[in-house]
């Protein structure tokens, strides 16, 4: 007989060496999407956290500097397979699933507000 496990909104997952992982900025780990739970510097050598990926929340991600969505549109990772960063390689081009889903313009602190998705691989 199956049972529930968790309630699926967050997974754990190690972050590659060398990466500073900050609280709740958006990543791609081993093909999902989440944001940090709990910071990592590049050198500390346990490299496992949680990574939060609920739909139904809303998050308040950093994008860079040339990307400038407005309410409604999705974001897509740049080109390439493995781990992703949102402050890095998320884009507005349609490029495969979108990854996040923006409720707000991008504030002067280069944050946006919104939702993760995970809608495809």
């Amino acid at each position: 007989m199956g049972q529930k496990i968790s309630d699926g909104k967050a997974f754990d997952a190690a972050a590659p060496s060398g990466q500073v992982i900050n609280d709740y900025d958006l990543f791609r780990i081993n093909a999902w999407n989440g944001a940090a739970i709990g910071a990592k510097d590049g050198t500390q050598s346990d490299r496992t956290l949680a990574f939060e990926m609920d739909c139904n929340a809303i998050y308040s991600v950093k994008i860079p500097a040339g990307v400038t969505p407005s309410v409604g549109d999705a974001l897509y990772w740049t080109t390439g397979t493995g781990f992703k960063r949102g402050d890095t390689d998320i884009q507005a081009a349609v490029l495969g699933s979108p990854c996040f889903k923006c409720l707000s313009t991008k504030n002067a602190a280069g944050y946006v507000q919104g939702r993760i998705l995970n809608v495809g691989p």
